[in-house]
C-alpha cells in the first residue's frame, strides 16, 4: 500500500512539472500557427495554441473549446458574448486571454479558475464590479479593465503579487483599496477617468512604479501625490490632463526622475510658473501642451533646457519666443493646428534649425 502510494505521488510531481514545461513564452507562441476558425482548429485540437476568434459576432463559445487543451492564448475580443462555457476552466496552460468589446456586465467567474494566466483584457465589458475570487489569478502581469462601469475594487486585487501593469481607465471609482499599495512589482497604473479623491500618499509604496496616468480626476491632492512620487527612484512618465489645474504643484519638481510629462487640455494654467517648476527636473525630455488654448508662449519655457519633444498642437500660437533658440536639444515640436503664417513658420524654423517642426 505504501509502495503504491509513493508511485502516485512521485506520479503527480512528473505530471504536474511537465504542465509547467509546456508554457510556452510569448516569443515562442509567436512561432505557433495562428488559428482564426474554430472549425478549422477542431480537426487539430491538440495543436492549438492560438487562437484569435475576434470580430466574428459570436454570442456563445462552444463548450468543445476544452479540446484545445493545449491553448494559451485565446482572443474573443468584438464579439456580442454574454459568458463563458463552464468548460474554459479546463483550459489550464491558457495564458493570455482578451476578451474586449463584449456583453458581460458580470466578470466571467470561469477565469478564475486559469490560475497560468498572466494577461486578462476585458476593456469595455459592461463590468460593474470584480468579485473577491480574482485573487486567485496570482500569476496575472497584466489586468487591463478600462472603459466598463467598475465602482470599487475588492481587497483581493491585493493577491495579485506579480502585477506590473493595471488599467483602471474610465470606471467610476471613487476610492483604491489599501491593498492595491501592496503591488510591488506594479510598473504601470492607469486611473485616468474615475472619481478619485484624497492624497494617495502610499503610491510611494510602489516602488517599481514608472508610469501614472490620472488624468480627469479633479478632486486628488496633487501636491501629495507629486510629492509621494518623488520617493520612487524608478518613476518616470506622469499624466495630469483635463484636471482643471490653474498651476501645477510645486513638489512635482522634486520629481528627479521624471522623463514625460502630459498636462494638455489645462487650459487655465499659469504657464509661466509651469515652466519655472520644470525647468527644475533635470530628466525631463518630453512635454505634452496640447489642447490648452495656449496663445502665446512665456520666454520660460526656455528654462527647459534638456526638452527633447514638445507637442503644442491644437492650441492658438502665432509665434514662438525668441528664447527658445537656446533649446539646443529640441529634436521635434508639434504645432498642428495653430495659427502660423507662412512668414511665422519660416521664423519658427529660423529659432529651432535643429528640430523637426511639424505644422
Amino acid at each position: 500500500m505504501r509502495s503504491s502510494l509513493l508511485v502516485l505521488f512521485y506520479l503527480c510531481i512528473v505530471l504536474s512539472s511537465y504542465a509547467q514545461e509546456t508554457l510556452l513564452s510569448k516569443e515562442a507562441l509567436a512561432q505557433k500557427k495562428v488559428y482564426t476558425s474554430f472549425a478549422e482548429a477542431s480537426k487539430n485540437p491538440q495543436d492549438v495554441y492560438v487562437l484569435r476568434l475576434s470580430y466574428q459576432n459570436y454570442g456563445f463559445i462552444s463548450s468543445e473549446i476544452a479540446n484545445f487543451s493545449n491553448l494559451q492564448i485565446l482572443d474573443l475580443s468584438f464579439n456580442k458574448l454574454k459568458k463563458l462555457p463552464a468548460e474554459i476552466k479546463m483550459l489550464k496552460n491558457l495564458q493570455y486571454v482578451y476578451l474586449d468589446r463584449n456583453l458581460f456586465e458580470e466578470f466571467p467567474r470561469e477565469l478564475v479558475a486559469l490560475t497560468n494566466l498572466k494577461e486578462l483584457h476585458l476593456n469595455y465589458c459592461h463590468l460593474k464590479h470584480l468579485p473577491p475570487s480574482v485573487g486567485n489569478l496570482k500569476q496575472l502581469q497584466e489586468l487591463s479593465l478600462y472603459g466598463n462601469e467598475i465602482q470599487d475594487l475588492p481587497s483581493q486585487i491585493g493577491s495579485l503579487v506579480h502585477l506590473k501593469y493595471l488599467d483602471l481607465t474610465h470606471n467610476s471609482i471613487s476610492k483604491l483599496p489599501e491593498e492595491i499599495w501592496t503591488l510591488y512589482n506594479l510598473e504601470r497604473l492607469y486611473l485616468s477617468g474615475n472619481s478619485l479623491s484624497g492624497t494617495m500618499e502610499r503610491i510611494s509604496e510602489l516602488e517599481q512604479l514608472q508610469e501614472l496616468r490620472i488624468n480627469n480626476n479633479w478632486l486628488v491632492d496633487y501636491e501629495a501625490l507629486c510629492q509621494a512620487l518623488a520617493k520612487i527612484s524608478t518613476f518616470k512618465r506622469l499624466s495630469l490632463g483635463t484636471n482643471n489645474l490653474m498651476v501645477i504643484p510645486e513638489t512635482l519638481a522634486n520629481i528627479n526622475t521624471l522623463e514625460e510629462l502630459y498636462l494638455s487640455g489645462n487650459p487655465k494654467l499659469d504657464f509661466a510658473q509651469v515652466f519655472q517648476v520644470l525647468g527644475q527636473l533635470p530628466q525631463l525630455e518630453e512635454l505634452n501642451l496640447s489642447l490648452s488654448q495656449i496663445n502665446t508662449l512665456p520666454s520660460e519655457i526656455s528654462y527647459l533646457k534638456g526638452l527633447k519633444k514638445l507637442n503644442l498642437g491644437v492650441n492658438q500660437l502665432q509665434t514662438l519666443p525668441a528664447q527658445m533658440s537656446s533649446m539646443t536639444t529640441l529634436e521635434r515640436i508639434d504645432l498642428t493646428s495653430n495659427q502660423f503664417s507662412e512668414e511665422m513658420k519660416g521664423k519658427a524654423q529660423e529659432i529651432l534649425p535643429q528640430a523637426l517642426i511639424i505644422f
